[in-house]
């Protein structure tokens, strides 16, 4: 589970900014719902949380901030080659964070192991990289690494707590990678777990990414009772359907769009060659028939379409205990559906119950639905710098039936597009 992350000097973040899932004491309401109090060594977690903010505020970076994170942890060991850049984008509008080092760090609980692990990048180099571990509940010190500019070489501190061939691990590792990739890379067991955690529980879906109905397509065809999961909730949501069927047949050129260029449409076909296709068939009852109606997934309306897309996703969080973060739920869902998404994943909290869901949006009324608790909510806005800050709804010490959206929307607690007038 997550339980913190820090982000400084990237995109639009440039002081550090921390994302908490750590429940506060003072809020007792509905405990049993949102939070997991029975971690080893960790304050209770909140299961859920829900960021606000105008466009162009930075929730968006947020989630790339921890998106870049996670995909250096996973592939700069085996995907790049030494000189090659990073990638990282500083903040850009002070001249003394640009080309500094961004600075990236989570604290998780995974495998009944506490861990808190950052690293800070340079587009040539990682400049820092650190792993505290907290097996007994004390910390213990794994490794560290600091880049000495004046001596062109890296300082290093391997904890005797770390197993392994630590010196292989070290000299193998390049400039431009991880060591604890690296270390992964070259079979340190010890290290693999918190490697997994990035790797196998972190979803990440980006605002401008819809999602895929394959996904859930498969489950429905894998598994019996996974489809009938999906087709209840499917019915709980009222969307008018009463079967779901999956046809298969081989990869063909009738399955892309007309529109595609030839050469591309080529490209395409050679890859899925001999590929079997899955097309999800929805079964609507016929008025004064015993028959049903069946509709292809792309004759349902674009609610129902994302809803099914994204249903699988949520089944695989919860059985799997993921964390994922949606950036623009709004985007994806109709705000009925959007509650019913929330609320779905909440009560699946004896299935899943260390499933994590983050979500930004713009809907203000999921605040005065009791879906959240007053310390799951955040806001995003820009300083004068254009920088942004993050905060909780806790900083306003709201009281507990207070209106929260109706707040929001009159300013109470900022975050908000600031609009002058225009005509054309």
């Amino acid at each position: 589970m997550l339980i913190e992350f820090n982000a400084t000097n990237v995109l639009s973040i440039k002081e550090k900014q921390t994302l908490s899932m750590t429940a506060a004491n003072a809020f007792k309401e509905d405990r049993q719902i949102h939070c997991v109090e029975d971690l080893p060594h960790t304050p209770p977690l909140l299961r859920s949380a829900v960021i606000y903010g105008p466009n162009a505020s930075g929730k968006t970076n947020l989630l790339r901030a921890l998106r870049f994170m996670g995909m250096f942890v996973t592939h700069s060991a085996k995907e790049s080659q030494q000189g090659e850049e990073i990638g990282v984008k500083s903040f850009l509008f002070d001249s003394k964070t640009r080309g500094q080092p961004s600075e990236f760090e989570v604290s998780i609980i995974h495998e009944k192991v506490r861990y808190q692990y950052g690293f800070a990048v340079t587009q040539e180099r990682v400049t820092d990289e650190w792993l505290f571990a907290f097996p007994e509940g004390r910390a213990q010190h794994w490794f560290s690494r600091q880049y000495d500019r004046d001596a062109k070489e890296y300082r290093w501190e391997m904890g005797k707590k770390l197993q392994g061939p630590k010196k292989l691990w070290r000299e193998s590792v390049r400039d431009n990678a991880l060591f604890l990739s690296t270390a992964v890379h070259l079979n340190s067991d010890q290290l693999q777990p918190l490697f997994q955690w990035f790797q196998d529980k972190l979803r990440i879906v980006s605002s401008g990414v819809i999602f895929s109905p394959s996904f859930t397509a498969q489950l429905c065809e894998e598994n019996e009772e996974i489809r009938k999961q999906i087709l209840r909730f499917l019915q709980a949501a009222d969307l008018g359907i009463a079967d779901i069927s999956i046809k298969k047949h081989p990869f063909s050129n009738s399955d892309l769009p007309e529109d595609i260029p030839a050469e591309v449409r080529k490209e395409i076909h050679d890859k899925l060659d001999g590929t079997i296709m899955l097309h999800p068939k929805f079964l609507h009852r016929v008025s004064g028939r015993e028959r049903m109606a069946a509709l292809d997934l792309e004759d349902e309306s674009t609610g129902s379409q994302n809803l099914f897309a994204m249903v699988g996703p949520l089944l695989d969080v919860i059985e799997n205990e993921r964390i994922l973060l949606i950036d623009e739920l709004n985007n994806h869902l109709h705000p009925m559906l959007a509650r019913f998404f929330i609320k779905t994943f909440q009560k699946a909290r004896q299935k899943g119950p260390k499933a994590q869901l983050v979500c930004t949006t713009h809907d203000a009324t999921l605040l005065d639905t009791g879906l959240f608790r007053r310390d799951q909510i955040w806001f995003v806005e820009k300083n004068q710098d254009q920088s942004t800050r993050l905060y909780p709804l806790s900083d306003f010490t709201p009281r507990k039936r207070e209106a929260l959206g109706r707040g929001y929307l009159q300013g109470r607690y900022g975050a908000l597009p600031y609009l002058e007038e225009w005509s054309y």
